[in-house]
């Protein structure tokens, strides 16, 4: 699915649109979930979508781009990683 991009936008990426789109999507879906679903499972839905979203803006728009997104999503370096002593089993 191609996201076209707007014209008030011009440097916003097209990830960041899609996923905009998504939540334009989903919210109304969500509140027509059943009751019991609702405050649990839809609650849930609405909050990653909502930090995917925030997690997207801040890797574009944050000076320290890489490291902004790998602290976002919990991820290390791959200096970080070869760094660390072998696991035990």
């Amino acid at each position: 699915m191609a996201v076209a991009r707007k014209a008030d936008a011009p440097d916003t990426l097209p990830v960041i649109e899609a996923t905009r789109d998504l939540l334009k999507w989903l919210l109304p879906h969500l509140n027509k979930f059943p009751k019991t679903h609702r405050f649990v499972l839809a609650d849930k839905m609405e909050h990653k979508a909502l930090d995917l979203l925030l997690v997207l803006i801040n890797a574009r728009y944050s000076k320290r781009r890489r490291a902004t997104a790998r602290s976002q999503f919990g991820l290390q370096s791959r200096s970080a990683r070869a760094e660390r002593p072998p696991r035990r089993e």
